[in-house]
């Protein structure tokens, strides 16, 4: 919980799943998200990504047209278009701290409405205009490159000066150069890394286990 990681979302997809299962009620993944929604704006997300990577709920939810751990998101982010995800090994480093993410939203807004809004602090707004259209073809063409170039977070723009320690990861994890890219998770504080090569994460969760106690090696779900 308050780690960027959409733990408490990830939490009530999970029992409206659970539900769904148990009391054999035969909800499609769109129910399923109309009703997480109620709960959350990142609850119909997680619905989606668990639908296909959770096995156990049976064969009919796995195979909604919905089912995916990868999409495309409008509005608030519940108006969701199912994306070909990205295939790739992933280390998670969460410094030792709980983040609100009202309080980032609230500092977002502010960082934004700064009379010089390109220039903050060192990190140029540039580096968060990506293009949307671009990181989707080339995740449906497997161009990792174009994938790469395409993402980021503008949400570090307050997180990471309100807590240093976040950028301190990021800069840990890059001065190895073994990632292909590294980004803060959601509102923070918790740093991902994605690579391509599994032998090239082994060394950098060595040397984040040193800095951050709560620091995994895993992969994305196709």
């Amino acid at each position: 919980m308050a780690a960027g990681l959409a733990g408490g979302s990830g939490n009530g997809a999970a029992v409206l799943h659970a539900l769904n299962y148990i009391w054999n009620a035969g909800l499609s993944v769109k129910e399923l998200c109309n009703i997480g929604v109620k709960l959350g704006a990142d609850v119909p997300f997680c619905i989606m990504g668990q639908a296909k990577g959770n096995p156990q709920l049976g064969r009919a939810i796995r195979e909604d047209a919905l089912a995916s751990t990868c999409a495309y998101a409008e509005g608030i982010g519940e108006q969701l278009t199912p994306v070909t995800p990205l295939c790739c090994d992933v280390l998670l480093s969460k410094p030792a701290l709980g983040i609100s993410t009202a309080e980032v939203y609230r500092g977002i807004d502010a960082e934004l409405g700064l009379e010089k809004p390109e220039y903050q602090g060192g990190i140029t707004m540039l580096q968060y205009h990506v293009d949307t259209k671009e990181l989707i073809n080339g995740l449906n063409s497997k161009n990792y490159d174009k994938v790469v170039k395409n993402m980021a977070n503008i949400l570090e723009l307050f997180s990471t000066k309100r807590y240093p320690i976040i950028m301190y990861t990021k800069n840990k994890i890059d001065q190895e150069g073994s990632a292909a890219k590294v980004l803060m998770s959601g509102s923070g504080p918790t740093v991902f890394a994605i690579y391509f090569e599994k032998s090239e994460i082994e060394k950098d969760y060595k040397l984040l286990c040193e800095m951050n106690k709560e620091t995994y090696i895993t992969k994305t779900l196709a």
